[in-house]
């Protein structure tokens, strides 16, 4: 059986190539599915635009040429909450090729919303594979090709065959214990796409998981328990990147790099003992990471890491679950830039309660860390999380608006609110980011529309300067 896995992109405006690079979830399930003798193709978003800058083809017309080339049999379609109607209208499409291809939905948006995709869309949607896929996914596509039954697989959820409006969900799978298992992503087939057949960046994971319940971080809803690959392992995959591929710059997708210290420390120590050159750019919490975790990292090649700070108000903090103090935070900002590393921090807007003078104390913090960029987002409810349930409570959402609403997101703020909000976000990437405006507001899409209407742009400032205070022009 053919199978082709599809990772369709966020709206994504103004990024070149260069900042682009494979994605590490579709690419290990193909891995794992060829290693089970499935011949597997990937579309990730790095794929598409590589194939439609020589074939000049859209994203459909590339799975529709795949489909009919490849004699698909089986469709995976990898989806978060920000693409879930765009992984709906892939799976219309391929049952529009031929109805008796099976569709697949996975990834975060589709398992923290398996009952709801197959409510709405069950029509185009087969099966919806709940949490990690590495087991599940072979597993299923076995069931389909020697048509086996279904119900003792384990993470899956799919519509009753004898009674269509029954939706079935088999027992949860546990997470994955030894994550060493997982084979090396094989990412042979973007090199002929490539000039000099090499790709220069590319993601690289030492742990599943966290450690912390945030209540607006679906984490732990996703993932579950905090694992951790062995540094031998993860350094092996360095080295193996770095031969293979070429890989130069190594991005730790970790939710909290160094949560985990005795682990890191062998990691970035066993780096530099290899004795290559690579760059490493990653995001933690200032309580996780100390001067010798630092200086290891920067040694090791360390460029870059972005804390997660989110607040400079002590209040909304303990209410994130961020008991972390502005003391802590200053000292742990100050000894990365110390080291020269750049720092970064990420900010979030519109929090439950959180009043003009916490975001005044957020600009006053900012202020004083003086850090190389900033990454601001509005707070977001998402399934899964203690704050989807304060959703529920003050019916700004319900469980099935993510079906009837094409929103890329839902807050707690209202229109009005949320334009001070995006006002914010222009002061904060203006006084603290020392990328070029344009190349900051990339991050935010919204607010790259802004700055291509100035009318709009000034009308979000002055509004959020009215919160603020001019003095923070």
């Amino acid at each position: 059986m053919n199978v082709l896995l599809v990772q369709p992109d966020i709206k994504r405006r103004g990024v070149s190539i260069d900042g682009m690079f494979p994605s590490i979830g579709p690419n290990l399930l193909a891995t794992v599915l060829r290693q089970k003798g499935y011949p597997t193709d990937v579309i990730d978003p790095f794929m598409e635009v590589l194939i439609r800058k020589s074939s000049r083809k859209n994203l459909q017309e590339i799975i529709r040429q795949i489909i009919i080339e490849k004699q698909i049999r089986t469709v995976g379609i990898s989806t978060v909450l920000q693409t879930r109607f765009k992984a709906i209208e892939i799976a219309k499409l391929v049952k529009s090729i031929d109805p008796t291809i099976k569709v697949i939905l996975g990834g975060p948006g589709a398992s923290l919303l398996a009952v709801q995709f197959l409510k709405h869309f069950g029509n185009f949607i087969d099966f919806v594979v709940i949490g990690e896929g590495e087991e599940t996914l072979p597993q299923l596509i076995r069931a389909i090709d020697q048509r086996e039954e279904f119900s003792k697989i384990e993470g899956i959820a799919y519509k009753n065959p004898n009674s269509p409006e029954e939706i079935l969900l088999s027992k949860p799978r546990k997470p994955i214990e030894d994550l060493d298992e997982i084979p090396f992503p094989d990412y042979s087939h973007y090199l002929k796409y490539l000039p000099q057949g090499q790709i220069k960046t590319a993601c690289i994971l030492t742990s599943r998981g966290c450690p912390y319940d945030c209540p607006f971080c679906g984490t732990r809803a996703m993932w579950g328990k905090d694992r951790y690959r062995s540094p031998e392992n993860v350094v092996e995959e360095i080295r193996h990147l770095h031969k293979n591929y070429g890989v130069e710059n190594f991005r730790i997708h970790d939710d909290t790099f160094g949560v985990n210290e005795a682990q890191t420390k062998q990691i970035l120590e066993k780096i530099i003992a290899l004795g290559i050159e690579v760059k490493l750019y990653a995001h933690s919490r200032p309580d996780v990471v100390n001067k010798e975790i630092l200086s290891l990292f920067k040694r090791a090649g360390g460029e870059s890491i972005y804390y997660g700070i989110e607040s400079g108000s002590p209040r909304i903090r303990e209410l994130m679950g961020k008991n972390i103090s502005n003391g802590k935070i200053l000292e742990i900002c100050r000894i990365t830039k110390e080291l020269g590393i750049k720092l970064g921090v990420f900010l979030m807007f519109g929090y439950p309660t959180e009043t003009p003078l916490d975001i005044k104390q957020t600009f006053e913090l900012v202020k004083a860390i003086d850090p190389d960029d900033v990454y601001c987002a509005v707070t977001k409810i998402q399934p899964g999380t203690q704050l989807y349930q304060l959703g529920l409570e003050r019916k700004i959402i319900s469980d099935d608006v993510w079906m009837e609403e094409d929103k890329e997101y839902f807050t707690f703020l209202n229109k009005e609110e949320e334009e001070i909000i995006k006002g914010c976000e222009i002061i904060f990437y203006e006084n603290f980011s020392k990328e070029p405006l344009r190349s900051a507001f990339e991050k935010n899409n919204d607010l790259l529309e802004a700055l291509e209407n100035p009318k709009t742009y000034s009308l979000l400032r002055e509004k959020a300067l009215n919160v603020l205070g001019n003095d923070r022009k």
